[in-house]
């Protein structure tokens, strides 16, 4: 298994890019997630990312930071009203100058389904959707990256993607070799809680990148420091290692729940669990 973790942007007001990569690299980080977005960093400042990245020959992932959604939407009403077609076509462009430095262009991208208050349907629709005009965008610019849909919790609103048979319903939706899901060990282990979920061979066929992070049940946090995790997830990562021992594991802690302990926090997770992967 690769081991990477999200770059969150907001840390590098505490430590310099490189310092930041070569230390989490040192400690056996080999890939990083990224949600490129030019309102967030400059493009200079993720080249900078994708160089290190190719100096190191650390593998490059996304995840898509406009969420599906009626704002976002890609077809019909609302795509004529807001910039969602816009807005993913810059993704797209800047995945492709990133990739031109960083020399991987069969990375995975993660997409979020669409929450909903009313219609699944619709937001189901609209979630496929978004995945084939991703493809359709990656396909115009010869980008060979994956699209995951990843599996998320069933807390609080209502997503698509918080069970496994939705998930693969909009996998059965979609044609092409492109497409696969993004196992959230955390999401779905909490959808099973106190029960641990099984392996079904169905599911985890169609598994091509994963994430982890921890979960804090006096607070409800998620997205927090796996070593402070309060529920122990190792039989799953086990499992998924043995079933799909090339995937990449992907420590996604976010400074908005671990707080200025970030840095220090994501350290010792990536410690840790390059020992485990």
């Amino acid at each position: 298994m690769k081991l990477g973790f999200t770059f969150d942007e907001k840390a590098i007001s505490h430590i310099s890019i490189s310092d930041w990569i070569s230390k989490a690299h040192s400690l056996g980080a080999n890939a990083i997630e990224l949600a490129p977005d030019k309102n967030i960093l400059s493009v200079s400042q993720y080249l900078e990312i994708a160089g290190l990245a190719a100096d190191l020959g650390i593998e490059l992932n996304y995840h898509i930071p406009y969420f599906a959604s009626e704002y976002y939407s890609v077809s019909g009403f609302y795509s004529d009203i807001y910039e969602g077609k816009k807005a993913y076509a810059g993704f797209v462009d800047l995945l492709e100058q990133i990739s031109l430095v960083a020399g991987n262009s069969d990375s995975t991208i993660v997409v979020h389904g669409e929450e909903f208050s009313s219609s699944s349907k619709k937001s189901l629709e609209r979630t496929v959707e978004l995945m084939e005009y991703i493809s359709d965008l990656l396909e115009s610019k010869n980008l060979n990256h994956r699209v995951a849909i990843e599996s998320l919790g069933l807390g609080g609103k209502e997503k698509v993607g918080n069970s496994r048979p939705e998930l693969l319903e909009i996998l059965d939706r979609l044609s092409g070799n492109r497409f696969g899901i993004c196992l959230d060990i955390c999401h779905d282990s909490m959808n099973y809680f106190p029960s641990k979920p099984n392996s079904d061979s169905d599911f985890y066929e169609k598994i091509i990148y994963s994430h982890i992070h921890g979960f804090d049940f006096s607070t409800g946090k998620k997205h927090m420091s796996f070593c402070n995790s309060q529920i122990n997830f190792l039989d799953q990562i086990f499992s998924l290692k043995q079933i799909k021992p090339e995937i990449t594991l992907n420590i996604e802690s976010l400074s908005d729940f671990t707080g200025s302990s970030y840095l220090e926090e994501l350290f010792c997770d990536i410690s840790t669990l390059s020992k485990l992967v």
